[in-house]
């Protein structure tokens, strides 16, 4: 696969990429995630990435999450409760889902093939370069 843009020129482009698939695809996602050049870390239950997204220290890049996932939460419910929380962190979700309106989230009809999941990191890295940044603690 050939990533489609070359995010290394994107200055302000650092953290992690979360990505949150079922098990079976969890791996392959990861490895197109990572062949952009960023770092990623994965999960197959939306509330554990939840968790590990809404800690005050962590730098996350993007969420790459698929629709249907196992446990309570599912890639929608994860992704609209996040985008709201983090305007500036941008979301790629694979698969259309209805009702996903906000401007940080881009959702990938079926079928899609990892490359698509590229294009679409890649462009929403370009698009929203921000990110979720550490959260400053109160100095008083």
């Amino acid at each position: 696969m050939t990533s489609p843009m070359d995010i290394s020129d994107i200055p302000d482009i650092r953290g992690i990429a979360v990505v949150v698939f079922e098990s079976s695809m969890l791996q392959r996602v990861l490895v197109a995630v990572r062949t952009l050049g960023l770092e990623a870390e994965g999960f197959d239950d939306a509330s554990e990435a939840m968790a590990y997204i809404a800690h005050p220290q962590t730098t996350i890049s993007i969420v790459v999450a698929g629709a249907h996932l196992p446990g309570v939460l599912n890639g929608p419910d994860l992704t609209t409760t996040l985008s709201r929380a983090y305007p500036t962190l941008p979301f790629v979700i694979a698969d259309h889902y209805e009702g996903l309106v906000e401007s940080n989230v881009m959702c990938l009809d079926n079928p899609w093939t990892l490359n698509d999941i590229e294009e679409k990191v890649a462009s929403m890295l370009v698009k929203l370069p921000v990110g979720k940044q550490p959260t400053l603690e109160s100095t008083v």
